[in-house]
């Protein structure tokens, strides 16, 4: 009788270790899903913004930006618990700096191109089309954005060198985290183990400090 009310309270007992160990996964990986979902959003709004023209393209441009806000908001808490460091995570990412950054790349591509005559225009065109091509430089009307400023920001080759940094580490870490969304089931819920996520976060985040102190304050460019 003993051994039957033993064998009870030992399953009672894994049932709940059980329960339990997932809700503390499903908490811990929240950041992450909450990136991975609100990546989705973006990645969909950016493909339908690709594939309409005007007019209805620019207010496609808005719900990307919109997107791209959600997106950045989520960030910082899969940041917080994947580099376990306050000191390394950006509390507010602000989608302007993308922008700007995106802009300013932009730029130095079309000088670039117009120094190279013999470029393929046909290449170009591909390279450009391509869906993960990170471009935000359509949406910088919708931010109200000084002309000047950019101009100012795009004379600099350290601005300009930490904005294509910046775009490139943006696209790795978006691949990182979408990576993660056909293995959530089997991830392991310690974030900070994670060694290709946590090096995307923390170059991602070291190139997002750097622009965003040149860009939002153009008096470090003197």
């Amino acid at each position: 009788m003993q051994g039957i009310e033993f064998l009870q309270r030992w399953f009672a007992f894994e049932v709940r270790y059980l329960y339990e160990t997932e809700s503390i996964s499903i908490r811990a990986l929240k950041p992450l899903v909450d990136c991975i979902l609100s990546l989705e959003c973006l990645m969909i709004s950016e493909k339908k913004e690709a594939a309409l023209a005007s007019p209805q393209r620019e207010q496609q441009c808005l719900c990307t930006i919109r997107c791209l806000q959600s997106f950045c908001a989520c960030l910082s808490g899969l940041a917080a618990d994947a580099l376990r460091d306050r000191k390394l995570v950006e509390l507010n990412h602000e989608p302007e700096v993308l922008v700007l950054a995106s802009v300013i790349r932009w730029r130095d591509k079309l000088e670039s191109d117009a120094r190279n005559e013999s470029q393929n225009l046909l290449m170009t065109k591909t390279t450009k089309a391509q869906f993960f091509d990170i471009d935000y430089h359509p949406h910088a009307s919708l931010l109200n954005i000084d002309a000047g400023d950019i101009a100012f920001v795009a004379m600099n080759n350290t601005a300009v060198e930490r904005c294509h940094n910046l775009i490139f580490q943006f696209k790795e870490l978006r691949d990182a985290i979408w990576g993660r969304r056909e293995c959530l089931d089997h991830i392991d819920a310690h974030l900070d183990r994670d060694e290709t996520l946590t090096s995307s976060i923390k170059a991602f985040e070291l190139a997002y400090l750097h622009c965003k102190r040149l860009i939002l304050r153009p008096c470090n460019l003197v």
